[in-house]
């Protein structure tokens, strides 16, 4: 039997018999980083529960990451329908793989485990459901928030009030808009991070975090600060916390702010499904910030001309 499969939670809470009627069956399989585990249009034969690393499930864009825990493919131990979407190991992956065609010997030998394993996976899978109706109606509202205001700084207010009310985990945050003109970050809207502090410091490109977003131009998840060897943290700051999540603001490629989410006391408190609805809320919110500034430069340039036919 696999050692750690009593450690995965979709198979954790199943009685040891149950568990090793499933697991005489379960494949343990190693991807390279970058490895395709499967393609999107490839038949699905396999379901996959990742054991170790991360895995992009990705149409054409990435549309999740999953991480240690997370399962896959459930739909082909119930049908033979294409693949709706590629899977690619990012990283070291060790997955456990549990084929159809054994999960159908399952059904046939052992079906009180077969109905207790599904009984878990549809479990899980409502569980996600609503994970994910929860984020979209956040990402809609968001949308209409963006749509409805043309105030930066209202905007930006309404928009983390939204972010947090969704984000159960997050303590504090801020969205940080760069400004043009006085060729500095600007905190837009800030919750819970208290503003004397702010004003003392000043938010520039040498910050480990700020760098980091703008190098790289994607989110970052910090499951503990303190242990993370991507930053050398020399002096505390009011938005860092031992849990970090954060998105970079883009507009045609140019990195013109962030939103950053911490927790202050926990680690690991933020999950790459809170990643992934914070990296859909900030795409929205770049736009919104062209789009305000373009119509600003309108109306100066109106200005302008009305005061030319004076």
């Amino acid at each position: 039997m696999p050692h750690n499969l009593k450690k995965v939670p979709i198979f954790s809470d199943l009685p040891e018999d149950i568990l090793e009627a499933i697991s005489v069956m379960v494949e343990e399989k190693l991807y390279a980083d970058g490895a395709v585990i499967f393609s999107e249009g490839q038949a699905g034969a396999t379901f996959y529960v990742i054991r170790q690393g991360e895995v992009i499930i990705s149409k054409l864009k990435a549309l999740a990451i999953l991480q240690s825990g997370d399962f896959f493919g459930e739909m082909s131990l119930i049908d033979q329908s294409p693949r709706s979407a590629s899977a690619i190991a990012k990283g070291k992956v060790i997955l456990y793989a549990l084929s159809r065609n054994n999960f159908q010997e399952l059904l046939n030998s052992n079906l009180q485990a077969a109905q207790i394993f599904i009984f878990k996976l549809l479990e899980t899978l409502v569980q996600r459901l609503r994970q994910t109706d929860r984020e979209l109606v956040t990402v809609y509202e968001t949308g209409k928030i963006i749509a409805s205001f043309f105030d930066l700084k209202k905007t930006c207010i309404m928009v983390l009030h939204k972010i947090m009310e969704a984000t159960e985990s997050a303590e504090a945050g801020m969205i940080v808009v760069w400004n043009e003109f006085s060729r500095e970050f600007e905190v837009q809207a800030q919750a819970n991070l208290p503003p004397a502090e702010l004003d003392r410091i000043t938010l520039d490109a040498q910050d480990p975090l700020i760098k980091c977003l703008l190098d790289t131009k994607e989110y970052l998840l910090i499951k503990e600060l303190n242990a993370d060897e991507r930053f050398n943290l020399k002096s505390a700051r009011p938005y860092y916390g031992p849990s970090i999540i954060a998105s970079p603001l883009v507009s045609r490629d140019i990195f013109i702010g962030f939103i950053i989410l911490l927790n202050k006391d926990k680690t690991n408190a933020f999950s790459l499904d809170q990643v992934n609805m914070l990296s859909g809320i900030a795409a929205q919110v770049s736009q919104a910030v062209e789009n305000i500034k373009h119509q600003e430069e309108e109306k100066s340039r109106q200005r302008l001309q009305n005061l030319k036919q004076l």
